[in-house]
Order: C-alpha cells, then sequence, then structure tokens
C-alpha cells in the first residue's frame, strides 16, 4: 500500500479519535449538569442543599469524574475498536455500571454527599446509561458521511443474508463493504486477488452457507494476515447466522453457545423485569388506554378491543390482546382485495403482512393510525402481567406460521416466551421477510443476556416514533 494512501487513513482515525474523545468530555459534562439539575429542581425537598454545577467545575470535581469514566470507555476499546450498535451499547452500559459502582464506593467511603450525592449518582447513571449510546451513534454517523469514520471491507462468501448486510451497513461499524461472491472456498479461491498483497488496513468478513468447517479453517489460516480483522459470519450448519461469542484461554479460542435463556436465574430475572416494566406501563399509560378506548367505541362501535390466538412458550397457545383496528370480517376483504391486485399477494405471503399499511385494506382509519405508532399493540401489556407473554423477545406467531418452519427451530423460537418488541422490530420490521425473522429469533433464543433485552427496549422507541 502506497505511503501516502497509509499515512491519509492514520490520520482519518487519529481525527476520528479525537472527535470522539471531544464529543465524550463535552457530552459527559452535560448529563453531570443534567443530573444536578434534576436534583436541585425535581428533587429539591429531597436535598440539604442545591449543589451549583459552576462550583463543582471550579473544584475540578467534573473533570476528576469525566476522566474516570473516559478511562474506562478506552478499556472497553471504545476509541480503536469498530463494534456493531449492539456491542457498542453493551460495553457502554458495563462501563456505566462500573462507573457507579466506583464512585458511589468512593463517595460513601469519604463523606462526599455534598459534592456527588447518591442521587446525583443515580440520576447520571440513567442519563448515561439511556442517552450516551444514541450520541455517540449520532456522532459516529456524522463523521462516517464525513469520510472520517470509514474503514474497507470485503465480504466474501457464498450467501450473504438480510441480516447481515443491515449489521455491515451500519454507521457505527463505519465499513465501506465491497462484496465479492464465491462459491468455494478450495484452492480456487487460494488464487485470487485476496492473497496477492498485503490489506493490513482493510477487514475481511466471511459469510458462508455451503462450505465444510474444515476447508473454512485452511482458507482462514491462508489469509488471516493480508486483513487487520477477520470476522466470520457463518451458518454452522443449521446454527443460525450470527457472529459467536469467542472465550478465549491462555492456550485456544473456542466458540460457545451461551444459552443463557434457559437457566433459572436468567428466567427470574426476566420475569421480574417483565413484572415492574408492565405494572409501571399500565399505570402511566392509564389516561390514553380510557381515550382510546373510548375514541375506538365512538369511530367504529362494537367491542374496542379484538384477542386472537398466538403460539406461546412451549407451543402453548394463548390469547393475544390488542385494540381493534381491522374492519369485522377482514378475511373477506383480504381474500376480495387479492382477486383485484393478485401482484401483491406474494409480497404478503413473503412478509406475512403488507409493508405499506396504506396497501391494507382490512384497517379502518383509526386503525390505521394505531397501527401506524404501534398503539395497538398497548393492551398486550396485560399479557405480559399476567406472564402469556414477555418485554422483550420474539414477536408471537399465529398458529399457522411456523407450520412449514423446521421442527428443530420451532422449538428453539419457541423455548423463548412471544414478546411486545424483539429484534425484528429494531433491526427493520418491515423491511424483513419472514425467514429472516426466523434467523433472528433464533439468534434472540441462542444469545440472549439482560443486556440484549436493554438495548432492544431502549431502540424500540426510535423505531416506533418514525412510524411504519
Amino acid at each position: 500500500m502506497p505511503l501516502m494512501t497509509k499515512t491519509i487513513l492514520f490520520g482519518k482515525k487519529i481525527i476520528s479519535c479525537f472527535v470522539l474523545v471531544f464529543f465524550d468530555f463535552l457530552l459527559i459534562h452535560f448529563f453531570i449538569w443534567l443530573a444536578l439539575l434534576g436534583r436541585n429542581t425535581v428533587f429539591i425537598d429531597s436535598v440539604a442543599e442545591p449543589v451549583a454545577f459552576k462550583y463543582l467545575l471550579e473544584e475540578g470535581i467534573t473533570l476528576q469524574l469525566t476522566l474516570l469514566l473516559m478511562a474506562i470507555l478506552a478499556f472497553e476499546g471504545l476509541y480503536n475498536a469498530r463494534n456493531t450498535f449492539s456491542e457498542e451499547f453493551r460495553r457502554i452500559v458495563k462501563a456505566g455500571f462500573l462507573f457507579t459502582i466506583i464512585i458511589g464506593f468512593y463517595v460513601y467511603i469519604f463523606k462526599l454527599d455534598f459534592y456527588f450525592s447518591r442521587l446525583t449518582i443515580v440520576l447520571f447513571s440513567f442519563l448515561f446509561i439511556g442517552l450516551f449510546p444514541f450520541f455517540r451513534r449520532f456522532c459516529k454517523s456524522c463523521l462516517f458521511h464525513l469520510g472520517l469514520w470509514r474503514k474497507e471491507a470485503w465480504l466474501v462468501g457464498d450467501i450473504f443474508p438480510d441480516v447481515l448486510t443491515k449489521i455491515l451497513a451500519d454507521p457505527v461499524l463505519g465499513y465501506r463493504v465491497k462484496t465479492i461472491p464465491l462459491k468455494d472456498l478450495d484452492a480456487q479461491l487460494i488464487k485470487t486477488e485476496l492473497l496477492t498483497q498485503p490489506l493490513t488496513s482493510r477487514d475481511l468478513i466471511v459469510s458462508v452457507h455451503q462450505v465444510e468447517l474444515g476447508k473454512l479453517a485452511v482458507f482462514l489460516q491462508a489469509i488471516e494476515f493480508n486483513f487487520e480483522n477477520v470476522k466470520v459470519f457463518n451458518r454452522f450448519y443449521s446454527a443460525i447466522f450470527s457472529f459467536f461469542n469467542l472465550e478465549r484461554n491462555s492456550v485456544a479460542g473456542f466458540f460457545t453457545f451461551k444459552r443463557k435463556l434457559i437457566k433459572p436465574h436468567s428466567q427470574i430475572l426476566k420475569r421480574v423485569f417483565d413484572l415492574v416494566i408492565s405494572l409501571v406501563t399500565i399505570v402511566l399509560l392509564t389516561p390514553f388506554f380510557i381515550v382510546a378506548i373510548v375514541s375506538l367505541k365512538i369511530v367504529q362501535g362494537g367491542n374496542p378491543f379484538f384477542s386472537q390466538e398466538r403460539i406461546g412458550k412451549n407451543g402453548k397457545t394463548f390469547k393475544l390482546w390488542k385494540f381493534k383496528t381491522m374492519v369485522d370480517n377482514s378475511d373477506k376483504v383480504l381474500e376480495e382485495y387479492f382477486q383485484k391486485h393478485p401482484q401483491e399477494k406474494e409480497e404478503y405471503l413473503r412478509f406475512h403482512k403488507f409493508k405499506n399499511l396504506k396497501q391494507d385494506p382490512r384497517l379502518t382509519f383509526l386503525g390505521r393510525f394505531f397501527r401506524r405508532w404501534s398503539l395497538d399493540e398497548l393492551p398486550q401489556f396485560f399479557n405480559v402481567l399476567i406472564g402469556d407473554m414477555s418485554i422483550v423477545g420474539p414477536r408471537p406467531y399465529l398458529p399457522g406460521e411456523l407450520a412449514d418452519t423446521d421442527p428443530q427451530k420451532r422449538s428453539l423460537i419457541l423455548m423463548a416466551k412471544p414478546a411486545l418488541t424483539g429484534l425484528w422490530q429494531v433491526m427493520g420490521r418491515n423491511e424483513i421477510d419472514f425467514l429472516n425473522r426466523l434467523l433472528l429469533d433464533e439468534y434472540y433464543v441462542r444469545n440472549w443476556d439482560f443486556m440484549l433485552d436493554l438495548e432492544i427496549l431502549f431502540r424500540t422507541p426510535g423505531v416506533v416514533g418514525r412510524g411504519f
């Protein structure tokens, strides 16, 4: 690679790192100010004496706190590594929890409640964990569009699923992808341009399906030093497309399935989380429920609720509740619509829904509004409360939707309770067809952890806010 090109790439990396550091520095100061503002105004009755942000600034306390948190972020690799948004979110949450523990312990030991009280720490932690990942995503997106946070990556293999292309298109990862279709990873591939010269400034992503693991291992050994990073996106036999967890020790690395979801303590944690979120949400949304019921009753008449049989955990059926958004004879209306517009039936069968709500002839005027903003789903918080559903997980399937699915995959997906939101919602929803929806649900069950649930939950309002 020419020296000039290397210098330019290195310069862009340095500038991007500097911008991220400066942005984080300002953002952390802003969150400290907001936390103090909340302590001094909203919770004024519960504090002894207000503390001015200017005072902490002059005493150097905000600088010390900011540098400590940024050191933790740097230790988590958030200034030099290219991570997906999911991985970056996990690392930020981990850094936030670690910072909270350290500062809480320090304040308690040295009796510094006046400077940075426990209430301020809690408020700052909520602000940091809830908002920081998304501000950082915005910053990286800006850097990407300016051409600074960009890196060339070669995507080679024999299959390129929608899930993978969406991951690689995320500006947080910052890849400019060149796709090279290859049918085999045998000797023929070794003669290609992949090995003609060292390409250490690029990353390689290998996506394969019909390839033996032995051939994959030989191929990776042959090219691993020609790229800065090598990632494998693989469907090991009947396994799901996913980035596997790599567990390292002093001798070797192992690809592992964590399968945390089936562990009893994980199920207890998930259930407690569901109960707390559903109870709080139902209480807060009670006025909306009343307005929605009255509006639907006046505009549409009849029962404002609609119930439908869905498949629950381990294949057990349950009644799912929604606000009614369709006409009474919706099946007949849909059949007549397809007779007049046969070209749209194929798309409906592929996605199991209309991608554009305006196309759906079954929706009422008010029902279309409810569907666009997902307001029809809110009664399902009661399904969560009674234990039929969860807050985060695979979306509930109709009894016939999984009939043609491989029994092993079906059993895997049904190990989890159906949920209000999930990976399908936050990664594309109407843009992801049914087969890729199944893949996302498989990934969720195999790779569940509490941080994944938090990430999906935090991303859901933004997706719903854009409407569909």
